[in-house]
């Protein structure tokens, strides 16, 4: 299983820092996390992975992320999730 963390915010304080993605990748060692800071690597990463703790996914990078079944959102609000495209869909979004 591969996960994507890509929590980007311009709050500093939202941002994990990269001592927490070593912290999951030794208490979980069998997933692989994929830990990016921007908008672009999101775009690029999320045709490689399964899940995405992200606040966004773009709906024209949907189609591509066939792999992806689980979107953690970062933030409270998801409506931002919710176009046609995302419902109709079989991913499963939970939120902070």
């Amino acid at each position: 299983m591969k996960v994507l963390v890509g929590v980007i915010s311009p709050v500093t304080a939202w941002i994990l820092p990269r001592r927490v993605i070593d912290e999951f990748r030794r208490a979980f060692p069998k997933p692989e996390f994929i830990y990016v800071w921007d908008a672009d690597a999101i775009r690029r990463t999320l045709p490689q992975v399964d899940v995405a703790f992200t606040p966004v996914v773009d709906s024209d990078v949907l189609p591509l992320a066939t792999r992806l079944r689980w979107i953690q959102s970062s933030a409270v609000g998801v409506a931002h999730l919710l176009y046609p495209a995302m419902i109709e869909s079989d991913i499963v979004i939970t939120n902070a």
